[in-house]
């Protein structure tokens, strides 16, 4: 699910009832056996450690049996949250068949090297962490769909080549992330289709970025950047792009090249209404945002 699309579905689910269990969620049906059950408790988990495939653990403090979580063999989910823990234990780098992990409010200061043991791993979140880098190591999972890196706590953060491994990419979300400078090495993913850089301090895009072909959705929100760059045109089947709150004074009109864009945000930018009239002219099927 996509960064929008998970924007989209929160704002419904708080409006709309739904009696559908909470268990009943996109990743533990997707990754691993559907009618596997979902553990939501430590200790009746390990219990069954040999056949848990699926675990969430919300809002449970973790700290004293942390090496509890290298117990699963099995494990296809992993879903953690607000366990008042920075760490993992190197055993649960051991879970090779793993597919999805997620983890929020836990102060992450590192991933182990021994990430490149999930070599199954199709979806990777990380939110409110404190991480400075990933390890480079992580450039090994070439069966990773989705990277996600929200709310880094850290005062800067390299992403160390890792985007140059990982040539099964289709999502890329970093938000409210120090970026040291923008990631290098988009060469091989050529499946990549979303790209989120939202509040990341960046002022320039890596050139490599523009061999990604593919490449559909493209947000650069609350950034730094002051043009756009002539390149942007090689994304032949962009759909929607995005430099919301940049310092971008000057709307260039070869951005009307983009024959299949269908939404443009430039909200919050110096621009002159004159030039967004023009490319308004220039791109009838485009809805502009100003």
């Amino acid at each position: 699910m996509n960064f929008l699309k998970y924007v989209t579905t929160i704002l419904l689910a708080s409006t709309v009832f739904c009696a559908v269990s909470q268990d009943i969620e996109e990743e533990f049906y997707k990754y691993g056996f559907p009618q596997a059950e979902i553990y939501s408790d430590l200790g009746k988990a390990s219990k069954d450690a040999k056949k848990v495939t699926k675990l969430k653990l919300l809002n449970k403090d973790l700290s004293l049996n942390l090496s509890k979580l290298g117990k699963f063999k099995q494990l296809k989910v992993l879903k953690l949250q607000n366990n008042n823990i920075d760490s993992l234990p190197e055993k649960v780098f051991r879970n090779y068949g793993l597919k999805y992990f997620f983890s929020s409010g836990n102060k992450f200061k590192k991933l182990s090297s021994n990430v490149a043991n999930w070599g199954a791993l199709e979806v990777l979140k990380l939110q409110k962490t404190q991480m400075d880098s990933f390890p480079s190591s992580l450039s090994n999972l070439k069966m990773l769909k989705t990277l996600e890196i929200q709310s880094n706590q850290a005062d800067t953060f390299k992403v160390n080549g890792v985007i140059k491994g990982l040539i099964g990419l289709e999502e890329l979300l970093f938000y409210k992330v120090a970026l040291y400078k923008f990631p290098e090495g988009f060469e091989k993913t050529k499946k990549l289709k979303d790209v989120y850089f939202i509040d990341c301090r960046l002022s320039s895009i890596d050139s490599s970025l523009y061999s990604c072909k593919n490449l559909e959705l493209l947000i650069f929100d609350n950034n730094l950047m002051k043009v756009i760059p002539q390149e942007i045109t090689h994304f032949e089947h962009l759909k929607v792009l995005s430099f919301k709150n940049n310092k971008i004074k000057k709307l260039p009109e070869f951005i009307s090249r983009l024959k299949h864009l269908e939404k443009l945000d430039l909200r919050g930018n110096p621009i002159p209404r004159h030039q967004i009239a023009v490319l308004r002219i220039l791109m009838p099927s485009c809805r502009i945002d100003y």
